[in-house]
């Protein structure tokens, strides 16, 4: 692949490929690729987390399709292999922990399994990236994305308690951004809701922390929702805009 073509996105949009039915054997190094991808991804590459995420769940049973697109991430690097997560140095002492949780629901043709993405920035530099495939069938967009906010509501709690031991007083609470607008209603709102009996749990634990002023929710329209390149494929545009947005940028010379 040293030679190979490059491309604009490590996956395709809208990518749905199944699991491997039958018992033959694929020839090639598909885990080893995975775990190679993996630790650039957790170290300094959030832009490849939704795709690794996705190809890692058929490094049991892979096939020749699954190789084949999974070589696309390595194109995708051939290309942006001066690419880096940036940090600034900022004059502002504002150390407010912002969030974005996001989900992609039920788009996994084998399992119908949702997908949390969640992101955190420090300074305005990215320190924290997840993307994850959901325990649970989510009946609805709703229930996923309450999900993913209750994930993300755990990570900023224990980032404020790393940043309290490090003697980084802050005090304003976390902020995290939310999409969906009916996850949003329902956190907010003091009764039970009876489409939703099922994930009560989770959407007391992130109403208690709101209550108590252990973080903030607020309302963030799709387009600017960074998470959303943690959840799935996109278009090169978005994907190029959230890449921005998140840091990765080319290595400046």
């Amino acid at each position: 692949m040293e030679q190979c073509k490059p491309v604009s996105t490590p996956m395709e949009a809208g990518l749905q490929l199944r699991k491997r039915e039958t018992n033959e054997k694929l020839d090639k190094p598909y885990r080893e690729l995975i775990g190679c991808l993996t630790y650039l991804m957790v170290t300094s590459r959030p832009d490849l987390s939704a795709s690794v995420n996705y190809f890692s769940q058929f490094q049991s049973n892979p096939n020749e399709d699954h190789w084949v697109h999974a070589k696309r991430i390595l194109r995708y690097l051939q290309g942006t292999a001066n690419h880096e997560l940036v940090y600034e140095r900022l004059t502002v002492s504002d150390h407010q922990v912002i969030g974005f949780a996001d989900a992609n629901w039920a788009t996994d043709v084998n399992d119908r399994r949702s997908v949390s993405g969640i992101q955190f920035k420090l300074y305005g530099a990215t320190v924290s990236w997840s993307t994850r495939k959901q325990s649970t069938v989510s009946l609805s967009s709703t229930e996923a994305e309450c999900s993913a906010l209750a994930d993300a509501a755990c990570e900023a709690i224990w980032i404020q308690k790393v940043l309290g031991e490090l003697g980084v007083q802050e005090g304003r609470s976390p902020l995290l951004y939310e999409d969906n607008q009916s996850t949003i209603a329902i956190m907010e709102s003091a009764g039970p809701s009876k489409r939703l009996k099922h994930t009560d749990i989770k959407l007391h634990f992130v109403r208690e922390c709101v209550a108590m002023k252990k973080l903030e929710v607020r309302y963030i329209s799709t387009s600017e929702q960074q998470a959303d390149l943690l959840t799935k494929g996109l278009p090169v545009m978005p994907f190029r805009k959230h890449c921005s947005s998140i840091g990765v940028f080319p290595r400046s010379v």
